[in-house]
């Protein structure tokens, strides 16, 4: 899991009207693109990087990684984890 600490430093938080609190990661493709342009090349089951690029990448209160707007589950936990290196003390 990511620091929170590190989250708040970089990345202005959105509340909903219900009070949820998300800190959304808009250039999340500029810093892992490459590394999910590998797997893709790499993995023929693969969604169509246009797809990919059209995900919604968040942190909440914890830290913890979302990742909305795609299904696929390795996609998912490699954005997951290349994310939280990024945002990690």
């Amino acid at each position: 899991m990511s620091s929170i600490e590190s989250v708040r430093k970089s990345i202005q938080p959105w509340t909903s009207q219900y009070g949820e609190v998300r800190y959304y990661v808009n250039d999340w493709y500029d810093l892992i693109g490459d590394v999910i342009e590998s797997y893709v090349n790499n993995e023929w089951m693969s969604p169509d990087i246009k797809k990919i690029k059209r995900c919604k990448v968040w942190f909440d209160r914890q830290a913890n990684v979302h990742v909305d707007g795609i299904k696929d589950e390795m996609i998912i936990e490699v954005i997951r984890s290349n994310i939280e290196g990024r945002y990690f003390l």
